[in-house]
């Protein structure tokens, strides 16, 4: 019985130091409150002419110094500039605002880069065209094209890929033309060109798809890609004969353009050598 009245009473005695300690810690707060507010009172200037003073030069240095912009508060660069953040909602929740998000560096960069690359690879702007759809020379979907290539870097020999343009794949600089055509009139075959590649010695257009109904050529598509060419190949079946067709109206324009170049370089009858001797024994018979 005395062991268990003292464990009661010791029990007590722990529970009441317990109790104590945050009564003692809200004593010493209390004391410490009041120590600071003799200082600050002690410290305060005297009312009068000092307090004028005072208000006075805060008053000119707020006008000297202009009010710090919110996006401009960045410390480690002042040319940096800070999104502002839109005001909190009533629940604590920030609403997003339309045009608030920064946006991607590269939205900026990107294009900038593209077109110095595009001016470098193609300065004329002549494929470029071949693929604008604001652009009158664009190629319609189903025209029959002939692309030279160089077989290398050092632009020696070449070789040319004659089909139909069955797609165009808009990528940038990564622009990409599909051309399709018939070995021997049963295999079919695809070359994918890259439009800017500096391996690209020519692009020539052997008939463009503009037809319409009443008129002769090749249609117009409604599609633009023709990829179902690759089940039905009777489309295909004339691109021999439009290259070579094409072929023959060269070689005739330019037999043309050299017995033009021939004749103008060539004398006159009656300019050279013969022809003025010609022309003195004729005045001596005369007289």
């Amino acid at each position: 019985m005395a062991s268990s009245s003292r464990n009661a009473a010791l029990g007590g005695l722990r529970i009441a130091r317990t109790a104590l300690r945050p009564q003692a810690r809200v004593e010493t707060l209390t004391i410490r409150l009041a120590n600071c507010r003799l200082a600050s009172s002690s410290a305060s200037p005297p009312e009068g002419s000092a307090t004028d003073a005072g208000s006075a030069d805060a008053a000119t240095a707020a006008e000297a110094t202009p009010a710090a912009d919110p996006r401009t508060t960045y410390r480690f660069s002042s040319s940096a500039l800070i999104r502002e953040l839109p005001p909190v909602g009533i629940n604590g929740v920030t609403p997003l605002q339309r045009g608030s998000q920064p946006k991607s560096i590269y939205r900026g960069v990107l294009p900038r880069v593209f077109e110095t690359l595009r001016t470098q690879l193609d300065p004329a702007h002549t494929r470029t065209a071949l693929v604008d759809r604001q652009s009158v020379e664009q190629l319609p979907p189903g025209s029959v094209l002939t692309i030279e290539t160089w077989t290398s870097t050092a632009q020696r020999g070449s070789s040319s890929f004659s089909g139909v343009l069955i797609g165009i794949r808009r990528r940038g600089l990564a622009t990409s033309l599909v051309l399709r055509t018939l070995v021997a009139n049963k295999l079919g075959v695809e070359m994918r060109y890259s439009l800017y590649s500096p391996l690209i010695k020519q692009i020539k257009i052997v008939a463009r798809a503009e037809a319409s109904k009443r008129q002769q050529g090749l249609r117009r598509t409604r599609r633009a890609k023709l990829y179902y060419l690759r089940r039905d190949d009777r489309r295909l079946n004339a691109v021999a004969s439009m290259v070579k067709a094409q072929r023959q109206a060269e070689e005739l324009a330019q037999e043309r353009a050299a017995a033009a170049a021939a004749a103008s370089a060539a004398p006159a009858p009656g300019t050279g050598a013969a022809g003025k001797q010609k022309k003195q024994g004729q005045r001596k018979g005369r007289r």
